[in-house]
């Protein structure tokens, strides 16, 4: 007789080491941690079936009935590390079982926040998607790959510490290798002219000028794909191009380069789409020029876990302990930890690693929790001033009001402020600014007042 031997890798660990790693606060859910660790905390949200409803958003578009080709839309949106990209990655799932073919894109993987602009962000989606069409051997539009090499070969330089000098790269490869070809020269450069440093060689292209010719093989390359995947019986639908990233975009002009000035292209995408988008921008007066350009109602915001109610708690404590085995905290210890995150996944991962950190008894006590929440209120000490402050004692008392000028959307940007839902948005200052001693006195003078 044989049996099965069950898998434990996944199981509450309790090491603290193990936990330690387990709590990574940068490293959103995806493959078998999402299956084993993910919990679904949408009602205590106050956005019960979140991606259940970004889903139904895409399948309406390819009902059968509706006329003509209907593009489904996504805006997502909501604070960094409140856990959309792993939202975002169950949307890709839920899809790839209705017969979708997905093509889950992540920009900053390859290009830093504050380098998102136009050229940058089609030069990122074209590379991903290829690279992700060739693991699949999915066909790709050859004109356009070809087009696409040419403009490469005809804008890529060189960069020594000698100087300058044009590299000659053939656009004409063979069949066999053109992917790969192509694929090779985005991978060597950088997408913008740089220095390099010394004894480095870096090739680089200013392609500004030619990023709607960019843009319209990116268009060809995605419509041949979506057509291809819709032969196969896993993806009759067609594809799905989901981009999770934008939503770090912090810089104003950045922002406005790539949904204002850039919005029309990426509206216009002719596949189906789903895309974040930077909660500062949200709540500014850009939002409807934002929901126009893309054809929505509404960007979808996932709001902060609610854990001043009792069941936002125990969803926050499950968080913790689907990775981590509950004898690695005392109840209260976690308690902390979880109430002082304000829900924000993020810092409720960061707050659970520092603990562990310093957790040299085995186990998180008071004194550990109570030590990273002081870590945590720390790092919003030291860029917050009087400006802010000021800003922020306005909060507590009207939750209803969004912060829409220049003090309050950075703030709510760096999660010093939090967007929670109970059917309509509000907002409460974060629980780790909440304890400062500034912040008290700048709270108490506007009370006074």
């Amino acid at each position: 007789m044989t049996t099965t031997k069950r898998n434990d890798a996944f199981a509450p660990t309790k090491d603290v080491g193990e936990a330690w790693r387990r709590c990574d606060p940068t490293r959103p859910l995806q493959g078998e941690p999402l299956k084993h660790w993910y919990v679904d905390c949408s009602k205590e949200r106050g956005a019960e079936g979140f991606v259940d409803h970004l889903r139904d958003r895409i399948i309406v578009a390819t009902d059968p009935s509706s006329s003509g080709d209907a593009i489904g839309r996504v805006l997502v949106s909501g604070h960094k590390g409140t856990g959309k990209s792993t939202e975002l990655r169950r949307l890709e799932g839920k899809l790839s079982e209705r017969g979708y073919f997905v093509v889950f894109v992540d920009l900053v993987r390859d290009v830093t926040a504050d380098q998102l602009d136009a050229e940058r962000v089609v030069t990122t989606i074209l590379r991903q998607a290829l690279e992700i069409l060739k693991a699949r051997r999915l066909p790709t539009a050859d004109r356009a790959l070809v087009a696409v090499h040419r403009l490469f070969a005809r804008h890529v330089r060189e960069e020594t510490t000698a100087g300058e000098g044009e590299v000659k790269v053939s656009a004409e490869v063979g069949a066999g290798g053109r992917l790969a070809g192509l694929l090779s020269l985005m991978a060597r450069g950088t997408g913008s002219v740089r220095r390099t440093t010394s004894g480095r060689t870096v090739l680089t292209w200013e392609y500004r000028s030619d990023v709607g010719e960019l843009s319209e093989h990116l268009n060809s390359v995605l419509i041949t794909a979506s057509v291809a995947a819709q032969r196969r019986k896993s993806s009759p639908h067609g594809l799905v191009l989901i981009v999770d990233g934008f939503d770090r975009i912090e810089s104003e002009d950045l922002q406005n380069e790539v949904f204002l000035d850039f919005g029309e292209f990426l509206a216009g995408l002719s596949v189906h789409k789903v895309l974040t988008v930077p909660i500062s921008l949200v709540c500014s007066p850009r939002h409807r020029t934002i929901c126009e350009t893309f054809g929505v109602a509404q960007v979808d915001m996932l709001p902060s876990v609610q854990v001043e109610t009792p069941d936002g708690l125990t969803r926050a404590r499950e968080v913790i302990l689907r990775r981590c085995h509950q004898s690695l905290f005392d109840g209260a210890a976690l308690d902390m930890l979880c109430q002082m995150s304000g829900g924000d996944i993020r810092h409720l991962m960061t707050l659970a690693q520092e603990a562990l950190a310093q957790a040299v008894t085995g186990h998180v006590t008071g004194k550990e929790a109570t030590a990273a929440v002081e870590a945590l209120s720390r790092s919003f000490a030291v860029w917050l001033g009087e400006p802010e402050f000021e800003e922020l004692a306005k909060y507590d008392a009207k939750r209803s009001i969004p912060p829409v000028h220049e003090v309050g959307l950075p703030l709510l940007y760096a999660s010093a402020i939090l967007c929670y839902s109970n059917g309509e948005p509000w907002y409460r200052v974060h629980p780790a600014v909440r304890r400062l001693s500034t912040f008290e006195c700048f709270r108490d003078a506007a009370g006074s007042r």
